[in-house]
Order: structure tokens, then sequence, then C-alpha cells
């Protein structure tokens, strides 16, 4: 049996995700993933925006799958699947906790000024961008 890599998913370097353009702006999606995750402060030092851990949120929802799994291990060594599909399942699985975490994460609930904008108190969920634009690979 050979040994596996694994999956990762996100806004990821090797497909469009980490490259697509964030709105209008100059941002990638990468980049706006890294600041909703970690927050920004302006320049004096005071909050800008506040960090929305939903990646961190993910990776507890994922730890929190083991039966999902499980099953994907048992298929695997029961040679129903190959390692490459065991590995795009993982990445797929890590995939859609990353979305059910933008949109069911509790995080602080956007600023007075962005609620205007936008229309919507609820955090992380314009347009959708950051949601469409998780992706996943399986390792090889």
């Amino acid at each position: 049996m050979r040994r596996m890599k694994g999956a990762k998913a996100g806004y990821l370097s090797e497909t469009t995700g980490g490259q697509m353009p964030y709105d209008k702006s100059d941002l990638t999606l990468a980049t706006n993933a890294y600041y909703q995750e970690y927050g920004t402060k302006k320049s004096d030092g005071t909050k800008h925006i506040p960090a929305r851990p939903f990646m961190a949120l993910a990776a507890r929802m994922f730890e929190k799958s083991p039966h999902t799994v499980g099953r994907l291990c048992r298929a695997y060594l029961q040679g129903k699947m190959t390692g490459g599909a065991f590995n795009d399942a993982l990445g797929a699985l890590q995939a859609k906790d990353i979305q059910a975490s933008l949109s069911h994460g509790s995080f602080e609930a956007n600023a007075d000024v962005t609620v205007k904008a936008k229309g919507s108190s609820k955090p992380l969920a314009d347009k959708g961008h950051l949601r469409q634009g998780v992706d996943s690979i399986g390792k090889r």
C-alpha cells in the first residue's frame, strides 16, 4: 500500500481560488480570507476588520467528523476507492466545512457603516465570493 499524502482546502495557489480577484479591488480571495480570519488594524492600532476565524472554526468542525473520515478510510482499506479518490474526498469534506463555517459561524456583526453599504449585519456573506472561491485538491 502506498503512503497517502492527504488533501488541502481553502484559497489555494494551485487553483483559481487563491488567485481570484476579490470584488473590484486589488485583493485576491486568499488575501481577503486572511484579513477576515485574523482581522486588520488601522495605522493608529485600532481595529479595522475584526478577526472572524472561519478557517479555525472549519478545522474544529472537521475534527468533529470522525465518522465521515472513518467511512472514507474503510472504503480505501477495503479497496473500494483509490488513494487519489480518498484524498479528493478528504479535500472536498474540508472545503464543505469551510463553506459551512462561513454560513453558520457566529462572528462579530458588521459595523454600522458596512451594514449601510451592503444591507446586512451578517459578516462574511456579501456576494458569496469567499464561499464560492473555496477549493480543494487531493495531494498526489
